[in-house]
């Protein structure tokens, strides 16, 4: 598997809200540790957020999605 964005390989994950390893299920978001890329687990593939998921989650989960914000700027700016 690999980044829609920049094609780095995508070899890991961690859950941010557990030390519980779990293998990513369909509908996970996985954030690109190179670039930054948003994305969403889906039958093995990583796919990228759709305008209309990333519009549920602003108006269903605020709280998520400014997760997602932080941690992309984080990435971004080199700060992880």
């Amino acid at each position: 598997m690999e980044c829609h964005n920049c094609s780095a390989p995508v070899d890991s994950h961690t859950h941010l809200d557990s030390d519980e390893v779990k293998f990513p299920a369909n509908g996970d978001f996985s954030i690109c540790l190179y670039c930054g890329a948003l994305a969403e687990f889906s039958n093995g593939s990583l796919i990228p957020l759709s305008n209309e998921i990333i519009e549920i989650i602003q108006k269903e989960d605020p709280e998520t999605w400014y997760h997602l914000l932080e941690v992309q700027s984080m990435i971004r700016n080199e700060n992880i």
